[in-house]
């Protein structure tokens, strides 16, 4: 969802009153997910909002400043209000039409999620919304893939990944998942790391590729999408798949 579906970049006014010029919103997300990779790795689990919040004062500190209540309950509420990208809801909708089904995946929480999807616009695009909370343990790590591919009943296999963050498309791709990278602005392929089955610009491009409109890689036969969220993913996200003819 976040950074994916949902413009982070609209926390930014936020994180630039807390910090002014001496740290971006894009530097907190990097180490917020960094952290939330670092909870799961240690084996442990924390709520989604409370190491973004956790990691904020983290870096106040370390600057020698002070977050007051307030700012930190402006980011937890900025989080959950984030815009869709422009071309988001069209995509979808045209994704639905082409008889597809989705779902969401993000690693925020169920409660968050639903209020980011319904804030968002987009709630009634997916058919399931899926939190790792379930699981308890963050992208990129195989379990929230295949929780979500058992909820849907599809094979992990038949899964798309679809995220703008190259870390999730790892983690996918080696939980078995084909994967799809979009190139939101800022984003970039890890060198060296697996290639994703599809690369687009935006949600719309993709949706041309996989409705025939573009043909840019081979169309597995059956599958199902998940744009993360994250957040988006989360850091989120949309699962899609492919709905039997008729």
């Amino acid at each position: 969802m976040n950074g994916t579906l949902l413009d982070t970049h609209a926390l930014a006014p936020v994180i630039r009153g807390i910090f002014g010029s001496r740290y971006s919103v894009d530097q907190w997300f990097e180490q917020f997910i960094g952290y939330t990779m670092a909870t799961t790795l240690s084996g442990d689990y924390r709520d989604f909002g409370d190491i973004a919040v956790s990691v904020l004062e983290m870096a106040a500190s370390a600057r020698d400043l002070d977050i007051t209540a307030q700012q930190k309950m402006k980011v937890r509420n900025r989080m959950k209000q984030l815009p869709a990208f422009r071309e988001v809801k069209r995509a979808l909708r045209h994704l639905q039409h082409g008889n597809f089904r989705l779902a969401a995946l993000s690693n925020s929480s169920t409660a968050s999620l639903e209020t980011q999807l319904q804030h968002a616009g987009i709630s009634e695009l997916f058919e399931r919304r899926v939190s790792v909370e379930l699981v308890r343990r963050y992208k990129p790590a195989p379990d929230p893939y295949h929780a979500a591919a058992q909820l849907l009943g599809v094979d992990v296999r038949e899964m798309l990944m679809v995220a703008a963050h190259p870390w999730d498309l790892m983690g996918a791709a080696r939980s078995g998942c084909v994967t799809a990278f979009i190139r939101r602005p800022g984003k970039a392929l890890l060198p060296g790391a697996p290639e994703p089955d599809f690369v687009a610009a935006d949600l719309t491009d993709l949706a041309g590729q996989l409705l025939g409109t573009r043909v840019s890689a081979p169309l597995h036969p059956a599958y199902a999408i998940a744009a993360a969220c994250g957040a988006l993913a989360i850091a989120g996200g949309v699962l899609l798949k492919k709905a039997k003819d008729q």
